[in-house]
């Protein structure tokens, strides 16, 4: 079948790609997050400590915090980007607070402070307060800040819409039905669209559309439309396969009809093998197609697996783009992807290394705003540092940390105006993401918003923490 999927990480209780996954809806990125479920816990594994104490510019014994930075304080300029991690677009609205100097993001999700010094945190905050980014020791001047955005305000909606119908033609056959699909997909920098024929209350073809392609900034988009028809059997889902592409630029308001031939294109495989750390397993890899440049992806299949995989897939090479194999794991502890790949390679291989585990406090130890956590080390990785209620609020959010260091105490969020309460309990974990060489290397174009890139992230097993006054 065509899969439609991406991988992403929520607070606290992570999303993973299922085994079972299934053609989605329309979503803002052209794909749908995939949930599998983790136990409580594990054995915690002893790994090498790879990583740094506390960064020098956090004295040991002092609370990691946002430094006041005032004009007369020197520094030069920071002009920086939050994305949205589920759908890699600006996202507008949120509040940057960055050595003490506060501001708000603009419709490109954009930010700028005029004096900062040469290193700095940066906070990032949902509108209604309960989610919130904090990145410890950057020094880069462009920081691209990646962050878990809730989609919960209009500020999310792209403000620019077009409307594209048309008729397909050509070699494959209509209607569309069971292991007899076809799909249109829209992707420009700025925004993507999948639309699925045959779905309910959609034509079963050869007409598509309305498709409503939806982007941010300009008001003009420059993209590429594209179709893929399979035909296949539940033993072998892709017997034939036919593409059609055309390039189309679109300007807000937009009614257009495009047209669009399918042909025939060879179908071919991509095999290699997965590689656990020892304590888990892989159940199967999820391969898709990504075009550089290119908001969204084109999910192709699923192909059960213990170590050794070999895929059928179709040749889609016309669009200039690669194909992306992600790991489905038996534990839901571990997310890899591994991109660059193309049609006949036989070591398309992704090797995912043991997580990070917690060394203090341990579960259930009650927990005070000067409380320091700790965890061992991964090579090549920074961490993720996730801490959230059962229920979060305005004084008790969700907070992702990241860091290059392997212990921070529990976060000052008063640059925030937010003081956590006690009296709740906490959930944590841990994640290794790789591969980045520094915080810097993490606050980059090939950040963990960033589509068709290679990346790890390795969890950790969860731990309960009272929070006390």
């Amino acid at each position: 079948m065509l899969f439609v999927g991406a991988l992403g990480s929520s607070a606290c209780h992570h999303s993973h790609p299922a085994s079972d996954a299934r053609p989605a809806e329309d979503v803002p990125d052209g794909g749908a997050e995939l949930s599998h479920p983790a136990p409580d816990a594990r054995p915690a594994e002893d790994v090498p400590d790879g990583g740094a104490e506390l960064p020098a510019q956090f004295p040991e014994d002092e609370a990691l915090s946002l430094p006041d930075a005032g004009l007369d304080s020197g520094g030069t300029p920071v002009q920086g980007t939050v994305l949205a991690m589920a759908w890699g677009r600006g996202a507008p609205g949120r509040t940057v607070v960055v050595a003490g100097q506060r501001t708000v993001t603009d419709s490109r999700g954009g930010f700028s402070f005029e004096y900062v010094p040469p290193t700095y945190d940066a906070m990032v905050a949902e509108p209604d307060g309960m989610q919130i980014s904090v990145y410890y020791g950057l020094t880069r001047r462009d920081p691209i800040l990646s962050h878990i955005s809730t989609y919960t305000t209009a500020l999310d909606e792209p403000p620019h819409t077009a409307t594209v119908s048309g008729t397909l033609s050509g070699d494959f056959p209509f209607p569309v039905d069971s292991y007899h699909l076809a799909a249109i997909y829209y992707f420009a920098d700025r925004g993507a669209v999948t639309w699925h024929l045959g779905q309910p209350f959609r034509s079963a073809g050869p007409d598509y559309g309305p498709v409503q392609v939806k982007w941010v900034g300009d008001s003009k988009v420059a993209g590429t439309l594209a179709a893929l028809g399979q035909i296949g059997t539940e033993e072998r889902h892709w017997t034939n396969a036919y593409l059609a592409s055309a390039s189309l630029p679109l300007a807000e308001g937009d009614l257009v009809t495009q047209d669009l031939v399918l042909s025939a294109v060879p179908t071919g495989r991509i095999a290699g093998t997965i590689q656990m750390y020892q304590g888990n397993g892989v159940e199967a890899v999820l391969l898709s197609y990504h075009i550089p440049g290119k908001s969204g992806r084109i999910s192709l299949d699923q192909c059960a697996t213990t170590g050794r995989f070999d895929c059928e897939l179709p040749d889609l090479s016309a669009l200039g783009g690669d194909y992306c194999a992600s790991i489905v794991d038996v534990f839901g502890y571990a997310q890899a992807t591994r991109c660059g790949g193309a049609i006949g390679m036989t070591d398309f291989s992704i090797q995912v290394v043991a997580p990070p585990q917690f060394k203090s406090p341990v579960t259930g130890t009650p927990t005070s705003k000067g409380s320091r956590l700790t965890w061992g080390g991964v090579q090549n990785a920074v961490f993720l540092l996730e801490i959230g209620p059962d229920f979060p609020t305005p004084n008790a959010p969700i907070v992702r940390a990241y860091t290059s260091a392997t212990q921070l105490r529990w976060p000052d969020l008063q640059a925030m105006g937010i003081a956590f309460l006690g009296g709740s309990t906490y959930t944590c974990q841990v994640s290794a993401l790789l591969p980045y060489a520094s915080i810097d290397d993490l606050a980059s174009s090939h950040g963990p918003a960033a589509m068709g890139v290679d990346r790890q992230q390795l969890d950790s097993n969860t731990i309960e923490l009272p929070l006390v006054n």
